[in-house]
């Protein structure tokens, strides 16, 4: 359970009775408040919940506009109905006679799904077959236009994570970003600072222009439409239905403009009886089974984790699928509407854990660090607070490597230790003698000596590091921004680079309604006076 706006407290303050320790509505609504007095929320949220079944908490939350979702099994994600009947898996012959379900793939494209297309080959199945290539010639050359997306203009209605990354990636390599906000209903991740600016905010919503528009009145809808003729591509990751309640549904889009591409990504989908569902990054691993085996198998209640994972790849995922459609839009004229299922994001990504589960009820399960083909296999704790390397051992010859690096000492030369069967019978013995040898040096020393060494080895970095690290920096991974109202920051750079195109386009994140004017007058050609005229009445926002 995820509760971030006044609204969702307000709903489950009622939905517990209203009690009265939490009366007072101006302190309680705010996220930070209750961050704050978790120590006194959570056993009131156990003791509400404790005799309520898992299933009908979801389904009764979600109906009163409350961000819940159940933490699946692997075997429950697999027979979820909701996931049936959206098609999430298929069935595939693996080998003669043994069938398997595996996750059908991560888009679709009106409607159809696109992922899956057959099962992995035989060794040496296709010997002898000719492969073709129906490759699109290219219209423009490199020296005629830098970056791939020039001339592209894409709507972005994105809140939060997933659609405002999708409308960002398009952004740096060279569309023209208009992101469609106003005061009445900002993005919420414009104010997670309290401010219209948050770090987050303006790592998500850079190189995009901002354009204040009310769409829920009949001249903003109006306007909207004709900045639509306009445009290529409208990117969305609001609940299901709320595009067709504002009149912009892809039905509607098609009338407007033959050739748009929508772009849509919602918690479960738009079809299946779970389809009104909303959530965020954490509640979409608990639906997906990534939480239940991101854990220690002796863990109860279940690990918890901070990140908002899969929004940005999802975000990524829905970029390609934008740029694809607009790749496809060139062979044949029509609008495509593409879809990334949240949750199927996760699934696809867990899919081989799925199959396994399938073929055999009850193999998998939370396991926390342990690999069966791998060992020593783990974090392990340098000199110093919260320093620590990841070490994974495969093979016989890292094994020796680790051991020379070591100094060849003799508890690890015994003869047992040199086959993974004898070393998951010593874990005790290795990772006692390991965690000492690890636990007397600096971190990055154990990373270079172990790394020379030819042995599978890397630091655990916090976020600060990683913005100053050297290898990251000579790559160019961080990118350096100065954000008006945040000030000078850090982010993680391109997503991809290429020797044919040029580098991306960044500049900082919009105020809100920031490019206002400029648009109504750029693309709309809209005067002055009429300009003035839609503000002072609250049509359009500055």
């Amino acid at each position: 359970m995820v509760i971030l706006s006044p609204r969702q407290w307000e709903s489950l303050w009622d939905w517990m009775g209203n009690p009265e320790a939490f009366g007072d509505k101006e302190f309680w609504s705010q996220v930070g408040n209750r961050i704050m007095n978790a120590d006194v929320l959570n056993p009131a949220y156990e003791e509400f919940f404790a005799d309520k079944r898992m299933l009908d908490i979801c389904v009764e939350g979600q109906n009163r506009g409350i961000v819940v979702t159940p933490l699946l099994k692997t075997d429950e994600v697999l027979n979820d109905p909701h996931l049936q009947e959206r098609g999430t898996f298929t069935e595939v012959e693996l080998a003669s006679g043994e069938i398997g379900r595996i996750a059908s793939g991560f888009f679709e494209l009106d409607g159809s799904r696109h992922g899956f297309t057959s099962r992995a080959p035989k060794l040496g199945e296709h010997n002898g077959f000719a492969f073709t290539s129906d490759r699109i010639e290219r219209k423009k050359s490199v020296e005629e236009i830098e970056l791939p997306l020039t001339g592209v203009r894409v709507l972005d209605f994105g809140i939060g994570g997933v659609g405002v990354e999708t409308s960002r990636l398009l952004g740096e390599y060279g569309a023209d970003v208009i992101k469609v906000e106003s005061r009445t209903y900002p993005d919420f991740i414009r104010l997670v600072a309290l401010s219209e600016t948050s770090p987050s905010f303006a790592s998500s919503s850079r190189s995009k222009r901002s354009f204040g528009c009310n769409v829920k009145t009949e001249e903003g809808l109006e306007i909207i439409k004709k900045l639509l003729e306009k445009s290529d591509v409208l990117v969305e990751n609001s609940a299901s239905g709320v595009m067709d309640s504002l009149g912009l549904g892809f039905e509607t889009l098609k009338l407007i403009n033959p050739e748009i591409v929508m772009v849509s990504s919602q918690l479960v989908g738009s079809s299946g009886p779970n389809s009104h569902w909303t959530g965020y990054g954490p509640t979409t691993q608990t639906y997906g089974g990534l939480l239940h085996l991101w854990d220690y198998d002796d863990d109860d209640p279940p690990a918890t984790n901070g990140t908002i994972f899969p929004d940005h790849a999802a975000g990524r995922l829905c970029a390609l699928a934008g740029i694809s459609a607009l790749i496809g839009r060139e062979t044949q004229s029509s609008p495509t509407h593409t879809e990334v299922a949240q949750v199927e994001v996760v699934v696809n990504i867990i899919a081989e854990q799925l199959l396994k589960e399938d073929l055999a009820s009850g193999s998998t399960g939370p396991k926390g660090n342990f690999h069966p083909q791998r060992f020593p296999r783990g974090p392990y704790q340098c000199a110093g607070e919260e320093q620590w390397v990841v070490i994974s051992i495969e093979t016989t010859s890292q094994w020796q490597a680790l051991v020379n690096a070591m100094g060849s000492p003799e508890w690890a030369e015994q003869e047992i230790l040199s086959t993974l069967e004898g070393r998951m019978e010593n874990t005790e013995l290795i990772n006692n003698n390991l965690s000492q040898w690890v636990g007397s040096q600096n971190r990055d020393d154990v990373f270079h000596i172990l790394q020379k060494a030819g042995v599978p080895c890397g630091p655990m970095l916090v976020g600060m590091e990683m913005l100053d690290n050297i290898h990251l920096c000579a790559r160019g991974w961080n990118l350096e921004i100065d954000q008006p109202g945040v000030g000078y920051m850090k982010l993680e750079g391109p997503a991809w680079e290429s020797e044919t195109m040029g580098g991306p386009l960044t500049f900082p994140s919009p105020d809100l309604a920031e490019h206002t004017v400029e648009i109504a007058n750029e693309i709309l050609k809209m005067d002055s006076a009429t300009i003035e005229n839609l503000i002072e009445r609250g049509i359009l926002e500055i």
